[in-house]
């Protein structure tokens, strides 16, 4: 542990999350509850059936569309649960390779609007220290503006385009 490290309230990471054009939060199954939690005071449109057909454009053009008729709130965030991705049966490219081609994809058609990315995503820990890596590739980590890697007692930020990184996010799910 950095002695450095500052410990933010969780305010933060929802400041960090709407600044940020993409955000990736990884979690443990461990933590799987306090993720739902986390991201359920987000709104957001979920992105359900990620494949190699997917297009990010059709899911803007569908939110305007609803919003529009639908009178509803204008919500600029999607989520992206990795554990969503499907993959098809042509056994051609593997599932971690689809998924990096996804994201590229996703992130080129987000460039020009006001829309935002919250990726979620399945870390494991191999060597039983503070290192996580993430299911089915590093990808996530290097398109996001901001990475977290929430934890049983809060959130640790590993990335920050805009700020420090290395900092604990207190989080109180009670």
């Amino acid at each position: 542990m950095i002695i450095n490290e500052s410990c933010e309230k969780i305010d933060y990471l929802f400041e960090l999350i709407n600044k940020s054009k993409i955000s990736l939060l990884g979690y443990t199954f461990k933590q799987e509850r306090i993720k739902d939690e986390l991201i359920s005071k987000i709104p957001h449109i979920e992105l359900q059936e990620v494949g190699s057909s997917f297009s990010m454009r059709s899911y803007i053009r569908d939110s305007k569309i609803d919003t529009l008729l639908n009178d509803k709130r204008n919500v600029n965030h999607f989520l992206f649960d990795i554990n969503n991705f499907r993959v098809g049966t042509d056994g051609q490219i593997s599932r971690a390779n689809m998924i990096q081609n996804t994201l590229k994809r996703i992130q080129q058609e987000l460039f020009d609007t006001n829309f935002k990315l919250l990726i979620t995503c399945p870390i494991y820990n191999p060597m039983g220290n503070d290192e996580y890596n993430f299911t089915n590739g590093q990808t996530g980590l290097y398109i996001s503006d901001f990475v977290g890697i929430i934890k049983e007692d809060g959130i640790k930020v590993m990335k920050n385009r805009y700020g420090n990184s290395q900092i604990n996010i207190k989080y109180d799910s009670k």
